[in-house]
């Protein structure tokens, strides 16, 4: 396993995790972080968006994977720009 693969998965675990943190922050719900995070998945899959094959690690399931991009694309557009990086070997 490579070391792409490797940072990927630790990037879609962090994600989710985050996500799951930031939903419920100082105790309330936070209906706007939901909402991004639905938004991202559900644009994901239905344009078929997976960052798995890119470092060569296509999941079973495409909608699993689609998920699980639109998990790591809702973090933002500047959090997508790092992890594109990171793949490619940019600093």
């Amino acid at each position: 396993m490579s070391w792409e693969v490797l940072i990927l998965l630790a990037l879609v675990i962090e994600g989710i995790v985050a996500n799951i943190k930031f939903l419920w922050t100082k105790d309330e719900f936070s209906v706007s972080r939901l909402v991004s995070l639905i938004v991202a998945i559900i644009v994901a899959i239905l344009t078929k968006a997976d960052l798995f094959p890119l470092v060569g690690l296509p999941i079973e399931i495409p909608l699993i994977g689609s998920g699980l991009t639109g998990i790591a694309i809702s973090a933002g557009a500047g959090a997508l720009y790092d992890l594109i990086n990171k793949l490619k070997g940019g600093n």
